[in-house]
């Protein structure tokens, strides 16, 4: 019991912390939305109702810890939503929702006020790992309290705590604005302007590492080839992925970590021996020593996890959208990596580019390379 009671009066002192105090007194009750045992201040008053469900801003999904990647494809104006379990795509102009199966959802994303709003119950059950009902209501306004299992209150002991800065916040935003109704009712949907696509551009790829059975599915769904950097060992561990690849019709090359000229030769020899593939593509470490006739590319990172190969997506999309022309990218490919993969994919097809085989950088084309 003194351990509840210290729970409460702790999370009251941290929640007074976000608000001012004030004396003044208004009319309108505020919506709250409150993360576990907190009631951050940038979640008052977001949420809006469409077509009787709840709707809330992407970020909130991504600035609180709830375990969802966001990432917008200006050019088709679509938002897309992933974590490791499922990946979702929403339409903005057509109102579509689907995920990477291609089975649709009668949940559409919206624009409100310029940002992407996303139906909370949707995305609760599409990705797991939170849950949200409304918890009460007072003259202050009311709670819709989203949880990921590492809250401490129950419902009604942080109501409770949450009272007294309801009450402060309720005070100071109405002393110096009127406020806006809780209940929001947007229209239609409406698009964003759009980016010029890249009609005519490509993009170069080569994945560093074995793919897995699913990746190279993915890649002859969508009859695209690429080059497949493998080095020494895995050729030994997997002989009959290495010619499933070359029969394919993919590219081969070699890669080299160590950047010796033994190992170069020994892990060309072995492409030559288990797929007979001649190769001149090499990734090597910086520094290395190019074998004459060779085309060397910068090696990218194979111990990357799944969460930090999706967050790579984004650097890899802003890199490439400030950049014009043909552009070389070297991938990491194993564990992973499909989902990854299948976001680039659609960014590629969003913005117009083709995958085309991998060639000799220039001067212009200096390879993305994840590192």
């Amino acid at each position: 019991m003194k351990r509840k009671i210290l729970a409460l009066m702790l999370c009251a002192v941290l929640l007074a912390a976000f608000f001012p105090a004030s004396a003044a007194s208004a009319a309108s009750p505020l919506g709250f939305i409150s993360i576990n045992d907190t009631l951050p201040p940038d979640l008052i008053n977001v949420a809006v109702n469409y077509g009787n469900s709840v709707y809330v801003p992407y970020w909130l999904f991504t600035n609180y810890g709830l375990g969802v990647n966001y990432t917008y494809f200006s050019a088709s104006s679509t938002a897309y939503m992933s974590n490791a379990s499922n990946q979702i795509f929403f339409e903005l102009p057509t109102g579509k929702t689907y995920n990477s199966d291609d089975v649709q959802f009668a949940a559409p994303a919206i624009f409100w006020g310029g940002t992407v709003y996303l139906p909370l119950g949707f995305v609760c059950s599409a990705f797991g790992g939170f849950t949200y009902r409304t918890i009460g209501q007072n003259e202050y306004g009311s709670i819709l309290r989203i949880t990921t299992g590492s809250e401490m209150l129950a419902d009604d002991q942080f109501f409770r705590a949450a009272t007294p800065a309801m009450k402060r916040y309720y005070d100071a935003y109405n002393t110096v604005a009127e406020t806006p109704s809780q209940t929001h009712h947007p229209t239609a949907p409406e698009p964003t302007p759009t980016q010029q696509p890249r009609e005519g551009d490509a993009v170069r790829l080569g994945l560093e590492g074995m793919p897995s059975a699913e990746m190279l599915e993915l890649l002859r769904q969508q009859d695209m080839t690429v080059c497949f950097f493998l080095d020494a060992q895995a050729i030994r561990d997997d002989p009959d992925m290495v010619r499933h690849i070359a029969c394919a019709g993919h590219s081969l090359g070699a890669s080299c970590p160590e950047g010796s000229e033994a190992q170069m030769q020994e892990t060309a020899q072995l492409l030559w021996d288990t797929a007979r593939v001649r190769t001149i593509l090499y990734t090597l470490p910086e520094g290395a020593v190019r074998p004459d006739g060779a085309v060397v590319f910068p090696a990218a990172r194979t111990d990357m996890t799944a969460d930090q190969l999706r967050e790579s997506v984004y650097t890899v999309t802003s890199e490439l959208d400030v950049r014009s022309g043909d552009q070389t990218l070297i991938f990491p490919s194993g564990d992973g990596s499909t989902a990854a993969l299948r976001m680039l994919l659609y960014y590629f097809h969003d913005q117009g580019f083709t995958v085309a085989p991998l060639r000799e950088p220039d001067g212009d084309d200096t390879p993305i390379v994840l590192r």
